[in-house]
């Protein structure tokens, strides 16, 4: 059974609320730390095998952080949903404009207007199971290397 120890009556009580809220900050930023360094090791495979120039846009973001859970989601940003496209592939579909009536843009032979292109729909290319499947193990290694530097770092008082 889990029991609350009130330390507001004792001597120095504040403060050491204080620092006990900051080695929970302090445990909290390590976690991220230590599990952001092995998503990392995920997002940078996903980056060379999705060959995009997009690149850039699969990032590491900290979904959930815990003194004692760290969650860190790892994909394309808003901007970068083509490449979730890339991963999934797309059926072929027409293409409307959105705003406006038509649609212009320059062709193989010059400027084209239309109200509609069929787009042939595209083959799926994964990248971001490929990359799980393949570094799993080293993102996992690193997450551990991470967290043992920070836990000893503690220990000696950094």
């Amino acid at each position: 059974m889990a029991k609350t120890v009130r330390i507001a009556g004792i001597e120095g009580g504040k403060e050491l609320q204080q620092k006990l809220k900051d080695l929970g900050k302090a445990a909290r930023r390590k976690m991220v730390h230590a599990t952001r360094s092995g998503a990392n090791v995920l997002r940078d495979e996903m980056r060379r095998l999705s060959g995009s120039s997009m690149s850039d846009e699969i990032v590491t973001r900290v979904s959930k952080a815990t003194s004692d859970e760290s969650e860190i989601e790892i994909g394309p940003t808003k901007h970068g949903y083509h490449l979730v496209i890339l991963e999934l592939g797309a059926q072929s579909h027409p293409i409307k404009p959105k705003r406006k009536q038509a649609m212009a843009f320059e062709g193989k032979e010059g400027q084209v207007v239309t109200t509609k292109i069929g787009h042939p729909g595209m083959r799926a290319r994964p990248f971001m199971r490929p990359a799980v499947d393949t570094k799993e193990n080293e993102a996992k290694d690193k997450l551990g290397e991470v967290l043992k530097a920070e836990i000893e770092a503690v220990c000696r008082g950094g």
